[in-house]
């Protein structure tokens, strides 16, 4: 069942709550994060999502390049947009949410066709999602948008979500994704298990999981012990891998070694006409952190901060 939720302003602590959870507590999984339901998504892992939405407040980010990019070329993108279109977009007023069980789902939409607003009907018969790419848009949709449009279509009550992408060409590319019943269903069990997991407070153990993941799962130690002898395979496999990469850093280094004799004070290395090597100067500042705290201890306590972190280390391992 679809609701509309009268949207905050884009960004604030308010928005980001409605992201966060509904009014009866449970979590709510936002377009923008669909595909890490699926482990899917370029930026973020299904252990990372699974933290942010079983801390108790919304996890809140600074405003990157490309985020900033975005919000600031997107009122132009999407009137671009409108008149290749030959129709009229507007910014919703509503984020538009699916409420079902344990979970919602919600989308704020970055336009969507002016007609649905004249007519006093808020939900749209066209959604365009805007996005400013770093590279030539090749046709190809990445999984992590595949997921957040199909996510958008399910909120929406719409069948297509319409891509306006503008690329690193400087052009703007338009491409309609078509979402078939099957692919709403399978994203909103998808869902439905995520959340289960998040009821029990535990991640599922099947997840595929990196030490970044485990890190933001358990950052602080306790004083216990854990018996790890029917997995004691574990130790010997890093240990074989630690050793490998030692090898390949010094088999790397060999051969940069080498690379750069043949360059010698050489700035550029070709093969058959084109370049292949460069070995340019580059320089950069860097702030003398102990100097200053030498002649300024006070100022430079006033300033620092410390920070507690875990550190896994094998019995054996020097690193």
């Amino acid at each position: 069942m679809g609701s509309l939720i009268r949207k905050p302003k884009h960004g604030s602590m308010e928005w980001l709550r409605v992201r966060h959870r509904n009014e009866d507590g449970y979590p709510v999984i936002s377009a923008s994060d669909a595909a890490a339901v699926h482990g899917e998504h370029r930026f973020k892992t299904m252990h990372q999502l699974f933290a942010e939405k079983l801390a108790t407040d919304p996890t809140v980010s600074e405003t990157n390049e490309a985020m900033e990019r975005g919000n600031r070329l997107e009122p132009t993108i999407r009137q671009w947009a409108a008149d290749k279109l030959d129709t009229r977009l507007c910014e919703p007023e509503f984020m538009y949410a699916v409420e079902s069980g344990i979970c919602q789902m919600i989308a704020t939409l970055d336009a969507v066709d002016e007609w649905s607003y004249d007519n006093n009907n808020a939900w749209p018969s066209l959604v365009v999602e805007i996005k400013t790419y770093n590279r030539e848009w090749d046709g190809v949709l990445p999984r992590y948008w595949y997921w957040q449009g199909v996510q958008q279509a399910i909120c929406a009550k719409v069948n297509s979500i319409t891509w306006a992408v503008f690329d690193s060409t400087l052009s703007l590319n338009l491409y309609v994704q078509e979402i078939t019943e099957d692919e709403k269903l399978r994203h909103i069990q998808a869902v439905h298990e995520f959340c289960w997991w998040l009821s029990v407070g535990e991640p599922n153990p099947e997840w595929p999981v990196s030490y970044n993941d485990v890190s933001v799962l358990y950052p602080q130690a306790t004083d216990r012990s854990v018996d790890l002898t029917a997995n004691a395979h574990l130790f010997t496999e890093l240990a074989d891998i630690q050793f490998q990469i030692k090898e390949l850093e010094t088999i790397e280094a060999e051969l940069k070694g080498k690379i750069g004799a043949l360059l010698g004070d050489a700035e550029v290395g070709t093969v058959n006409g084109s370049t292949a090597v460069t070995w340019k100067n580059q320089s950069r500042s860097s702030f003398d952190s102990k100097g200053f705290a030498k002649d300024h201890p006070e100022l430079a306590a006033k300033y620092t901060k410390s920070s507690t972190f875990r550190v896994l280390r094998a019995k054996g391992d020097k690193s």
